[in-house]
Protein backbone atom coordinates (compact mmCIF):
# COMPACT_ATOMS: atom_id res chain seq x y z
CA UNK A 1 0.00 0.00 0.00
CA UNK A 2 1.38 3.39 -0.97
CA UNK A 3 0.80 6.20 1.47
CA UNK A 4 0.77 9.80 0.36
CA UNK A 5 1.73 12.75 2.47
CA UNK A 6 -0.40 15.84 2.69
CA UNK A 7 0.73 19.06 1.00
CA UNK A 8 2.23 20.26 4.29
CA UNK A 9 4.39 17.13 4.51
CA UNK A 10 2.45 15.49 7.34
CA UNK A 11 0.94 12.04 7.18
CA UNK A 12 -2.88 12.04 7.35
CA UNK A 13 -2.76 9.81 10.43
CA UNK A 14 -0.66 12.45 12.23
CA UNK A 15 -3.35 15.07 11.67
CA UNK A 16 -6.08 12.77 12.98
CA UNK A 17 -3.90 11.82 15.94
CA UNK A 18 -3.45 15.51 16.82
CA UNK A 19 -7.23 16.01 16.73
CA UNK A 20 -7.76 13.05 19.05
CA UNK A 21 -5.02 14.26 21.40
CA UNK A 22 -6.69 17.69 21.57
CA UNK A 23 -10.06 16.14 22.40
CA UNK A 24 -8.53 13.92 25.09
CA UNK A 25 -6.70 16.91 26.57
CA UNK A 26 -9.89 18.98 26.67
CA UNK A 27 -11.80 16.12 28.32
CA UNK A 28 -9.07 15.74 30.93
CA UNK A 29 -9.21 19.47 31.73
CA UNK A 30 -13.00 19.32 32.05
CA UNK A 31 -12.78 16.34 34.40
CA UNK A 32 -10.23 18.18 36.55
CA UNK A 33 -12.52 21.23 36.75
CA UNK A 34 -15.48 19.04 37.72
CA UNK A 35 -13.43 17.38 40.47
CA UNK A 36 -12.43 20.82 41.75
CA UNK A 37 -16.06 21.96 41.69
CA UNK A 38 -17.13 18.79 43.52
CA UNK A 39 -14.58 19.41 46.29
CA UNK A 40 -15.73 23.02 46.68
CA UNK A 41 -19.38 21.96 46.73
CA UNK A 42 -18.75 19.32 49.41
CA UNK A 43 -16.70 21.77 51.47
CA UNK A 44 -19.45 24.38 51.27
CA UNK A 45 -22.07 21.83 52.31
CA UNK A 46 -20.00 20.56 55.25
CA UNK A 47 -19.16 24.04 56.53
CA UNK A 48 -22.81 25.18 56.24
CA UNK A 49 -22.26 27.73 53.50
CA UNK A 50 -25.06 26.10 51.50
CA UNK A 51 -28.17 24.23 52.61
CA UNK A 52 -28.67 20.70 51.34
CA UNK A 53 -30.97 19.04 53.88
CA UNK A 54 -34.38 20.50 52.96
CA UNK A 55 -34.54 19.41 49.35
CA UNK A 56 -37.49 17.20 48.36
CA UNK A 57 -37.64 15.64 44.91
CA UNK A 58 -40.77 16.25 42.90
CA UNK A 59 -43.07 13.21 42.87
CA UNK A 60 -44.74 12.43 39.54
Amino acid sequence: MIRFREKNGAWPIDEESKKIDNVVSLQYKQIQKLKEYKEILIDNAVTGKIKVGDYHAKQD
